[in-house]
């Protein structure tokens, strides 16, 4: 039986060299890569915490100004305050007119 075998040529010194700097440019690529995919996990790691932090902190000041004296609150004790006022002067008034 024949050998139907095709010789490759070998390849030059040149050929070798230039696949070789290229398969460490591409590993290097490729080892860059997951690196700052490593450093982007760690960073978005890190903003979770700080969200959470942060959310924790927001749902603490609502409850803290949930139950703080509000300006509407101020409002209305200072209309009542007003017409109490009001009705007291009125009957000192009314005692100032008796005694005289």
């Amino acid at each position: 039986m024949p050998d139907d075998s095709i010789e490759m040529p070998t390849p030059s010194t040149l050929e070798r060299h230039v696949q070789t700097l290229l398969g460490i440019i591409v590993v290097g690529l490729i080892s860059w890569t997951g690196v700052s995919l490593n450093s982007m996990q760690q960073n978005v790691a890190g903003m979770i915490v700080k969200i959470e932090q942060l959310q924790s902190e927001v749902s603490h000041l609502r409850q803290l100004s949930s139950d703080r004296y509000t300006s509407q609150q101020a409002g209305n004790d200072w209309g009542r305050n007003r017409v109490e006022m009001d009705e007291i002067r009125q009957r000192l008034r009314e005692v100032e007119r008796r005694v005289q």
